[in-house]
């Protein structure tokens, strides 16, 4: 009697389990995946409009200037704003 509840709770807690899991799957491709999508093709547009730029501008220098100042403590203030 005893062992069969444990076995009915084993059960229970391993379909819960694969339902979470189906559910974090949905989550990803549902609401998250257009993001990424989006944020893949803004990359490849900057990275188009950096590579017209002439050769005589340092862009990796002012790209790595760029993401230096906006430091952890600036992008803390950003987000609670």
């Amino acid at each position: 009697m005893v062992k069969g509840m444990y076995e009915n709770t084993t059960m229970l807690h391993v379909v819960q389990f694969v339902l979470s899991v189906l559910l974090a799957g949905a989550f990803y491709i549902f609401m998250l995946r257009p993001f990424l999508r989006e944020t893949s093709s803004e990359s490849r547009r900057i990275a188009e409009l950096l590579a017209q730029l002439p050769p005589e501008l340092e862009v990796e220098g002012l790209v790595v200037k760029a993401i230096a100042s906006v430091g952890p403590a600036t992008a803390l203030a950003g987000m609670s704003s």
